[in-house]
C-alpha cells in the first residue's frame, strides 16, 4: 500500500484584503506603531460589538493573558492554577 501524497499546511501565510498599504500608511502617519493605538481601539470596538461583549482586550501573547487572569483571580502564594492546554501557573 502506498501513502497518499500530502500537501503541506501553509503556515504563516497572511490573509490579505487589499487595504494593507493604506493601513500601513495610516499607522506610519499617526506615529502610533505600538499597542493601544487607534487600530487597537478600533478592533476593541469591533470585537465588543460583534461579540456583544462589555469589554474586549488584545494582548501581545497568551502568556500575558495567563498573567492577567492570575492577577484578576486573587491567587495567593502557593495557589496553583491550571488550564486545559496543560500549561500551569504557580505562584511562590
Amino acid at each position: 500500500m502506498t501513502a497518499a501524497p500530502t500537501t503541506p499546511v501553509p503556515f504563516n501565510r497572511p490573509f490579505l484584503t487589499g487595504r494593507e498599504t493604506a493601513y500601513l500608511q495610516e499607522a506610519l502617519q499617526s506615529r502610533s506603531l505600538a499597542g493601544d493605538g487607534p487600530f487597537t481601539r478600533r478592533y476593541h470596538a469591533w470585537l465588543e460589538g460583534n461579540l456583544c461583549a462589555r469589554k474586549a482586550l488584545l494582548t501581545h501573547s497568551c502568556t500575558a493573558v495567563l498573567e492577567m487572569a492570575a492577577l484578576l483571580s486573587d491567587l495567593e502564594p502557593r495557589d496553583q492554577a491550571s488550564c486545559r492546554s496543560r500549561w500551569s501557573l504557580r505562584l511562590t
